[in-house]
Order: C-alpha cells, then structure tokens, then sequence
C-alpha cells in the first residue's frame, strides 16, 4: 500500500448515522423515478401482448404481470446500486453527502459485495432498523451490514473550490 493510501486511511473519518439516512431518503426518489419508469415499460409491454382496454377498475398491472413487474423493479433497485457502488464507490446521493463504499482494506467493492451488502441492509431496515443502530455502538460507526459484507462508509473530505 502506498504512503498516501496509508494516511488516507489512518487519517479515515467515519459518517454520522443521520448522514447515512439523509443520502439513503435522496437515492430512495431517484430509485423510485425509475421503478416507476420500469413499471410503465411492463404496462407499455402489456398493452402490446393484450391490447385490450382495461375495464372500469382493472388495474394496468394485475394478474400474471404482477410477479415480473416485481421482479423488474427488484433488479432495477439491485441494480442501480451495483451499479454505483462497484463503479464509483458512489450514488448521486453519496457523492452529495461527501459519502464511499469501499471494501474494509480500503478498495473497490466487488459485486457480490454489493448484492451481499445491499440485502443485509434491506433485512436490516425491514426489522425497524436494528442493522442500522448497531453504528451507534461501532467503533468504525458501521452498520451492521457493512460489517457482515466486510465493507464500511467513508466519509470524504470537502473539495476546496
């Protein structure tokens, strides 16, 4: 490991769990615009495969269209954090709250670090945040799932403008 690399690391100041909060409730919209776009692509598809009207009530995604309308959705959440986090280190909401994934060694993340990170998270947010807590008593402040994945958030210094 380089000098530079070994006094970034030591020099490493660790998020605040608000932080954390604050770029996950930014990247929740930007995920949301395109599930909803995923979800229109599936109706838009439908509407090709049985171009019938929708009765009064019918909803545009019910039925047997309702299972790969989820799973879409899924992968699109999947992947547009993999997508980021293997890339960048970085989502459009991290890089505003000065905020980096990176592997506990300090390097990239891999995709099965991402996927393993992201579905810990989700457990840990479905079970009222305890994942979440357990950085208030880290003293790297990482959740739960950052540690389980072997990964931890970084919090970047200010870039003199």
């Amino acid at each position: 490991m380089s000098e530079t690399a070994q006094s970034n690391q030591q020099n490493t100041e660790y998020p605040s769990l608000i932080r954390r909060f604050a770029a996950m409730f930014y990247d929740a919209w930007l995920i949301l615009a395109l599930c909803i776009l995923m979800t229109g692509l599936m109706v838009g598809l439908k509407s090709l495969v049985d171009p019938a009207p929708l009765a009064e009530g019918e909803r545009a995604i019910s039925g047997a269209w309702r299972a790969p309308t989820f799973i879409l959705q899924l992968l699109t959440f999947y992947g547009f954090y993999t997508y980021f986090w293997v890339k960048s280190g970085q989502t459009l909401a991290m890089q505003a709250w000065r905020l980096k994934l990176v592997q506990q060694n300090g390097q990239a993340v891999t995709i099965s670090q991402a996927w393993l990170r992201l579905s810990l998270a989700a457990l840990s947010f479905f079970a009222l945040g305890f994942g979440y807590f357990y950085a208030l008593f880290d003293p790297e402040k990482r959740c739960l799932h950052d540690k389980l994945s072997n990964t931890k958030l970084v919090l970047l210094e200010k870039t003199k403008k």
